[in-house]
């Protein structure tokens, strides 16, 4: 579970053990691995996770360990970097938070309908798009990524499409039936 940190100023603040260098990479709107932003839950148990002991001829010496972005293996992992994402992106782009959190839930239903390797695959070229294009709403499905990790190009457009479904109950709440495939 995610601990809730504060600052100097009594702010609730999820990023606080982000690297600086992965918060400039946010603030510059570049891609970021989700792995990065998540803490593990013993470091603190630690006495120095960056420093490695080695033991030579008697003599003992610290070398930094390399840190590895830790793997998103499943929604939850990615709800959690995402939620730490979110926290940073707020500080830089405060007007952005109602389309990020629509991507969250995007992400959510996707992840609740497709093999999350596959939504995995999307969310990554998703964010690498929007390196590209950061002026681009991050509420916008990349069709073209989708097609490409979440459906087949045999398949089309399924029932279990998770933004067809988002818009098949819009649909059906306004009385009108829902678009066939």
């Amino acid at each position: 579970m995610m601990r809730i940190m504060r600052n100097m100023d009594g702010k609730d603040v999820l990023h606080l053990h982000v690297e600086e260098k992965i918060l400039q990479r946010i603030a510059e709107d570049k891609y970021v691995d989700f792995g990065c932003l998540l803490k593990d839950d013993d470091e603190d148990d630690k006495d120095d996770p960056d420093l490695q002991v080695y033991n030579q001829d008697g003599v003992s010496f610290f070398i930094p360990t390399t840190k590895r972005p830790k793997k998103i293996q499943n929604f939850q992992r990615w709800a959690e970097a995402f939620t730490v994402f979110l926290s940073a992106s707020h500080e830089y782009f405060p007007t952005r938070t109602g389309e990020l959190m629509e991507y969250r839930e995007f992400i959510e239903r996707a992840a609740g309908v497709f093999e999350w390797k596959k939504v995995y695959a999307y969310d990554r070229r998703f964010r690498r798009v929007q390196e590209r294009n950061p002026q681009r709403p991050w509420n916008l499905v990349n069709q073209d990524a989708k097609d490409t990790h979440l459906l087949s190009k045999s398949e089309g457009a399924s029932e279990n499409d998770p933004h067809q479904a988002r818009q098949g109950a819009a649909a059906k709440s306004e009385g009108k039936p829902k678009d066939k495939d």
